[in-house]
């Protein structure tokens, strides 16, 4: 994303933004993200590297010199990390990576341990990261590791364009001396400039690193390089401390913008925390917080004490703390406090909750405090020449005018879960006047996507896909299938409705995925206790299937759940269906229980008009309309064939493979079928899912298939490891329009590598292009048959 694109213009689409104009525009956005495995956010949120003792505060003040962080995109450059300053760990590997310039894209990693390689080398003569960049010199700059400190130092070789840091020049000071440069410690998500355009990404990794609970990173863009040159003083400062000195799973994160000086912002950031671990340090306190799950007094106290404590008369400073703490189920809860326009938003599970209150003179909540001590005249929007009504500092003003204040608003706290997939943001006003919160969000998530690690969340993306083919073609059913000698009925983990911490892999974990994808929004709260094989299913696109209807629209079906309630007025039970009514069906089942309602065309739900259950397939079958797929577990592939739900079986039966034969869809004839399987290879192939099925002995692959075809040629495949398979079966009805108006079935069996966990992206990627070609070459064959 462009830079340019964080313009006022990107609030467009019914978002307003922040009222007032701003006289500090430098601002900076501050993310937390609390993830239980790496999480990058455009290639920054990595995983706090454990230290020895608890990490110090951290802050960041932007100088006036600095230039953006950001700089032309998120490719070109990376938000700054905060990173302790200590690694306990010797072994240390070292990648750099460039992201912009001529040789944009080039890989280059060191180990720590790899003395004979050392120190690397950057330039553009015979350097062990080669540049072909113009501006770069021969020898322009190298990284050595510093085995005392155990740190990654750069050190700029007297070149003739210089170095820099994160956008700091770290050459000696004397530019023609063409001296080398003092060393300077590298940290993970550092960017290096050499030469003008050549911008190289720095990611470290520990051997020792653990899994801890949060990500965090910091983006910055002063905008006053945009105002023909104008320097701006930078007044906004970011922190965190995690955990706090001597207090075990407690930690506050927080941003300060100041205004007419960094003082207040400088001395805030340090009380705060200080005030905070005070307070904590009582073992009765702590034990209060956990027990009431509130820590607003906590919050409180350590705002007036800070305020007490400043002596700043003519400067001040927006404070936000948000404070984490786990719980003994390592759970988390995070509550917020807040003075002035600094906000912050947390997004738990896709759900958005702001946290904090807008402090500014025209906003509503302070126009009533306002009020009550002595209200503003028509057109004011400034107190004393100040747009903000509460915040730190500012000693002076407070004693001219007793409407400003330093009481601060306090959130509730919110649980979170260890199987959810959360991020907080916090930033200063300038960052908001221009992003609204909803855009805000689908920026993090955007870029969390873009640049996650290869195999992070991969299980998840792959079923997401197949989820979405099969809603996209129609898919009527899939089928999860192992590799099992017997037959055996069902998976004994199969259980979408059990509720576990558990990882699972596999079949399972498919079978999961695949049917909570497939249940319409408003009923999977009901129907999927939280498991932990759901963590990440909030990042996966929605299918938005025509049986995925919203609160608002009225459709001849809808899918509900059978509730607990009784029916009032006759023989019945109670059925959710996500309207903002419950309706009542004319059966008496069980609580709990997904059932297809025929609704009518009578759209008065307070009638009490009992409702009739149908079949799944009646709205297919009667209307026309696409109802998602079902999902069924196979313990082995001739399973998928014998347990086929359609009298008579499969018509036609398709296997693809590496092996099979090559063919476009202008050469692929097939017979009239109303049921098409289609059965996709893995690493190893659809032969030695038949050589492990008992029931299939002595046949090959063209004994149980009519046809043997390779749809993708990519070879790579070969070099990642099998562990499971699954298989999916597709149907895809004829349109009505057709013809005897028969019901065809498309099927497709697919079998994949390493469900949970896997090595590489290329896999799930391979896996999608499979999918679709088929399907394409297939549709094309018959297209006549098919519901464009």
């Amino acid at each position: 994303m462009d830079v340019g694109d964080l313009d006022r213009p990107l609030v467009s689409d019914g978002v307003e933004s922040n009222e007032s104009a701003r006289n500090y525009d430098l601002e900076g956005a501050y993310v937390v993200s609390e993830p239980t495995e790496d999480v990058s956010v455009g290639q920054t949120l990595k995983r706090i590297f454990p230290t020895e003792h608890p990490a110090e505060v951290q802050t960041q003040v932007r100088q006036e010199n600095q230039s953006s962080l950001l700089g032309s995109s998120l490719e070109n450059d990376a938000f700054q990390e905060f990173v302790p300053k200590v690694i306990t760990d010797q072994r240390s590997c070292l990648s750099l990576e460039v992201i912009s310039g001529p040789s944009r894209g080039l890989l280059c990693s060191i180990q720590s341990t790899s003395s004979s390689r050392l120190p690397l080398t950057l330039g553009r003569v015979s350097c062990d990261l080669l540049l072909k960049d113009s501006e770069v010199s021969g020898k322009h700059a190298m990284i050595n590791w510093n085995i005392d400190k155990k740190k990654w130092e750069l050190v700029d070789m007297g070149s003739l364009n210089g170095t820099l840091l994160n956008s700091q020049p770290i050459n000696h000071p004397d530019s023609g001396s063409r001296h080398c440069s003092d060393p300077v410690e590298l940290t993970n998500g550092d960017i290096i400039t050499v030469g003008k355009t050549s911008n190289i990404y720095v990611h470290v990794t520990s051997k020792s690193e653990n899994k801890t609970p949060f990500g965090v990173g910091l983006a910055s863009d002063p905008m006053a390089l945009r105002r023909g040159g104008k320097k701006l003083a930078m007044e906004d400062v970011c922190y965190y401390q995690w955990p706090l000195p001597g207090i075990d799973k407690f930690g506050v994160f927080g941003i300060c913008d100041g205004h007419g000086g960094v003082a207040a912002a400088n001395s805030a950031s340090k009380m705060l925390p200080e005030k905070v671990a005070s307070i904590l340090s009582d073992s009765l306190t702590r034990e209060r917080v956990l027990l009431q799950c509130d820590a607003s007094e906590v919050l409180r106290v350590a705002f007036s004490q800070t305020e007490a404590s400043m002596n700043n008369d003519y400067e001040g400073c927006t404070a936000t703390v948000l404070l984490v703490w786990a719980d003994g189920d390592e759970n988390f809860f995070a509550q917020c406090a807040n003075l002035g326009d600094s906000a912050c938003v947390m997004n738990v599970d896709g759900k958005q909750i702001k946290m904090t209150e807008d402090h500014r003179v025209t906003s509503y909540s302070e126009k009533l405090r306002i009020g009550e001590i002595e209200p503003l005249k028509d057109g004011d929007t400034r107190l004393c020449g100040l747009n903000l009504a509460r915040m730190l500092g500012d000693k002076f003003l407070k004693r001219q005018d007793a409407r400003f204040s330093s009481e601060p608003y306090i959130s509730e706290a919110v649980h979170i879960h260890r199987a959810s997939s959360t991020f907080a943001l916090l930033a200063s006003d300038g960052f908001w006047d221009v992003i609204c919160v909803r855009k805000a969000v689908q920026l993090v998530l955007q870029t969390r996507e873009r640049y996650s690690t290869d195999g992070e969340n991969s299980a998840e993306k792959l079923a997401g896909q197949i989820a979405r083919a099969a809603t996209i073609f129609r898919i009527d059913e899939v089928v999860v299938f192992d590799d099992k000698s017997n037959s055996v009925n069902e998976h004994p983990t199969v259980n979408t409705g059990s509720n576990s911490d558990d990882s699972e892999s596999g079949a399972a974990f498919l079978v999961r995925i695949l049917r909570y994808l497939e249940t319409p929004q408003y009923l999977r709260k009901a129907l999927f206790p939280k498991h932990n094989s759901l963590r990440f299913v909030g990042l996966l696109p929605p299918l938005d299937a025509p049986h995925h209807l919203r609160k608002h629209e009225w459709a001849p079906y809808r899918e509900g759940v059978t509730l607990k309630e009784k029916a009032t007025n006759f023989q019945g039970t109670p059925v959710d269906v996500g309207l903002s009514k419950n309706v009542v069906i004319d059966q008496v089942l069980e609580p709990g229980i997904r059932v297809t309602v025929l609704m009518g065309t009578n759209r008065n739900l307070d009638a009490d008009l009992p409702r009739q259950v149908v079949s799944l397939s009646k709205p297919k079958k009667e209307a026309g309309i696409y109802w998602g797929y079902r999902v069924r577990y196979a313990s082995n592939i001739s399973s998928v064939f014998n347990a086929c739900p359609y009298e008579g079986g499969y018509d036609y039966l398709i296997g693809t493979s590496e092996h099979g034969q090559i063919i476009n869809s202008s050469e692929l004839s097939l017979p009239i079928f109303r049921h098409l399987l289609i059965a996709f290879g893995g690493l190893s192939g659809l032969e030695e899912s038949i050589e492990e099925d008992s029931n299939l002995e002595g046949k090959n692959v063209r004994d149980v298939f009519d046809s043997y075809l390779n749809t993708c040629l990519i070879k790579e495949v070969e070099q990642f490891e099998q562990r499971k398979q699954f298989s999916s079966r597709f149907n895809i009805s004829k349109s009505p329009l057709t013809e005897h108006c028969k019901e065809y079935n498309f099927n497709v069996s697919l079998q994949l590598a390493k469900i949970n966990g896997f090595s590489s992206l290329d896999i799930w990627s391979l896996s999608v292009v499979s999918i679709h070609k088929i399907l394409e070459l297939v549709a094309d064959n018959r297209k006549d048959r098919f519901i464009k």
